[in-house]
């Protein structure tokens, strides 16, 4: 699954499907590992 794309790929069968891509905002909370560490990477700056 690839959630800056929004392709999912069956392994097994090779069948690929394309779905909604997340917001650049979601993936930069995904990137940073999750809400909480940007919470407190933020209170810390």
């Amino acid at each position: 699954m690839d959630l800056a794309s929004g392709k999912v790929r069956n392994v097994g069968s090779g069948a690929e499907l394309q779905g909604e891509s997340l917001p650049p905002e979601m993936l930069e909370i995904l990137e940073a590992g999750g809400i909480l560490a940007v919470l407190r990477s933020q209170s810390r700056a």
